[in-house]
């Protein structure tokens, strides 16, 4: 019986022993385990104490997104973002991409989401999601901002419509003022209105236009008193129609040099126009028939246009406006007029669980005064 028990009080202290070596390893892995799951976590619960690093994609697209020759970034839609993610409690890796590329990396879910100047399109809508629009502008068109003029010009000007009629109205005029000549003078001055009406009427339009253009070779001489009052008359009336004419064609010549042919939408049908490859100012000048030339960014076709190769740059209004300030001033304009209203807005991944909570902050800070001063700093007065 007593080793019985004995055999007992040792199994029971083998076993009290096993379990005291046996905790401390338990509880250490536990304690390893806090922090993956906290980093898993879609929505920390305390973000100061575990915060989520997100990838987001952006490319260069001043002033929304500027690059700094030491690599900082900065601009409106890094400060929009920086914003963002500090009320969420995220951390943020920007990661630089070319547009397209970009892209393609929120569709690939590369990245957890992806700001810069992106424009909301139903075709973009079909491979990725959007925030609610933090900026709305619209397409806008680049011109040079005075024009050289050249025979192409000077003759488009002397045939248009407005020259064609004005020289049409005079020659109605004209033709009109030699036959009441011919009418007066033909029984009175035989000689020189005389013979057949072909030839009265012919020697009264050429009396006309001498006259109306002060030059009077002195040739046809009215002899009545009624045909030398219609030459006075036609003296003074001259003048005033060569001014007009006159007025006219230098009044075309002269807008067709500082406009340039482009001034309407329409006109982008007929120059040279060109435009930064995958963006939607593309998709809309194809949707129009219209095969611009493509560029890789806005200021080297605005270079472009600078030298001669374009008559035109279609592209987002606002960063024309930067791009023209910053490198082209007192070269290139931008008409005003807005060719199709565009919505910026972040993009994310389809199925994405960050998209309300982005919208939240996004809402939340660009209905600030703060938001405003920063779309001032960077765009300048009105610029939102």
């Amino acid at each position: 019986m007593m080793a019985m028990m004995l055999r007992v009080s040792m199994l029971i202290m083998i076993l009290s022993t096993g379990l005291a070596l046996a905790a401390p390893a338990t509880e250490e892995v536990l304690t390893r385990s806090v922090p993956s799951t906290a980093t898993r976590a879609s929505i920390p619960l305390n973000p100061q104490q575990h915060p989520r690093v997100l990838t987001v994609g952006t490319t260069i697209s001043p002033p929304f997104v500027i690059a700094s020759s030491d690599g900082r970034l900065s601009g409106l839609s890094i400060s929009l973002w920086r914003h963002i993610a500090k009320e969420l409690g995220y951390q943020t890796h920007f990661k630089l991409y070319p547009f397209r590329p970009l892209l393609a990396a929120v569709s690939a879910k590369q990245v957890d989401a992806a700001i810069s100047s992106i424009t909301v399109s139903a075709d973009r809508a079909t491979r990725m999601d959007f925030s609610e629009p933090f900026f709305v502008t619209g397409l806008a068109i680049a011109v040079p901002a005075k024009r050289e003029a050249d025979w192409k010009a000077v003759l488009a000007a002397a045939i248009s419509w407005h020259v064609l009629d004005l020289l049409f109205g005079a020659l109605v005029l004209l033709t009109a003022v030699g036959t009441l000549m011919w009418l007066i003078e033909r029984r009175h001055n035989r000689t020189t209105f005389g013979g057949d009406e072909a030839n009265g009427i012919g020697k009264g339009i050429w009396w006309s236009a001498q006259t109306m253009t002060s030059v009077g070779y002195g040739d046809v001489i009215p002899r009545t008193t009624a045909g030398r009052l219609l030459a006075i008359l036609w003296m003074l009336l001259g003048v005033v129609t060569t001014s007009g004419f006159t007025a006219s064609l230098t009044t075309a010549l002269t807008i067709n040099q500082l406009q340039g042919p482009v001034k309407t939408a329409n006109d982008l049908q007929h120059v040279r126009v060109g435009t930064i490859a995958g963006s939607t100012s593309q998709a809309y000048l194809a949707n129009r028939g219209i095969r611009p030339k493509l560029f890789i960014g806005v200021q080297p076709a605005l270079a472009a246009l600078k030298s001669g190769k374009l008559d035109a740059v279609v592209y987002d209004e606002p960063l024309l406006n930067y791009a023209i300030r910053r490198h082209f001033a007192g070269q290139e304009r931008v008409l005003p007029l807005l060719l199709q209203r565009q919505f910026y807005a972040v993009a994310i991944p389809l199925d994405s669980p960050f998209r309300s909570q982005i919208n939240m902050a996004l809402l939340e800070f660009t209905q600030s005064p703060r938001w405003a001063g920063l779309v001032r700093r960077y765009l300048g007065p009105g610029g939102g």
